[in-house]
């Protein structure tokens, strides 16, 4: 197997139709786009970013779900 870098998810900001927007993506190439630690943790700030910043964010869910091993507290963190 080889290694995997990264944790299934993208993340970035920019402008749609001029308007700015937050953006994340699930990769279903890394891991089955299933959500780990660093995953819910990666989409729990550019949430953040944002609502902060008071601005629209696109979201593409193509994952997955959770790692049985990293447990359902990670979930949770997005509630």
């Amino acid at each position: 197997m080889h290694p995997q870098f990264g944790d299934g998810v993208v993340a970035g900001h920019g402008t749609v139709d001029g308007r700015r927007v937050f953006c994340f993506s699930q990769d279903f190439t890394v891991f089955g786009g299933s959500m780990g630690e660093m995953h819910a943790n990666k989409i729990c700030k550019v949430l953040e970013m944002a609502e902060r910043a008071r601005v629209p964010i696109v979201c593409i869910w193509d994952g997955g779900g959770q790692r049985a091993h990293d447990g359902y507290i990670h979930w949770l963190l997005l509630e």
